[in-house]
């Protein structure tokens, strides 16, 4: 099945959602397409859950997105989030179990 890697910002976080949406994620997808990321989605959330962003990527499998993690691009796209945000993101992944 599927890997998601869901991704969220603290809601305490100086963020400059125009430049996430815009620059850092098809970034994010151009770099690791080739390793299994298939597609994202950012929700902008109530902050009043402690998280203002959430981003979730869909991947091959769980495999995919670990092997995304140790790749150069990786370090990249981390080096990328003091342009857009005040405070690093809280990673969770896991691999689907069902749908509807």
């Amino acid at each position: 099945m599927s890997g998601i890697a869901t991704i969220f910002y603290p809601a305490s976080a100086k963020f400059d959602l125009d430049y996430y949406v815009n620059k850092h994620m098809p970034t994010v997808l151009s770099k690791w397409s080739g390793v299994g990321l298939s597609r994202y989605i950012i929700t902008e959330m109530d902050p009043s859950g402690g998280y203002s962003i959430q981003a979730i990527l869909f991947w091959d499998d769980i495999n995919s997105f670990r092997k995304a993690l140790s790749t150069v691009s990786a370090e990249e796209l981390m080096a990328d989030v003091p342009n857009f945000s005040s405070e690093g993101p809280v990673i969770l992944f896991g691999t689907q179990v069902g749908i509807s």
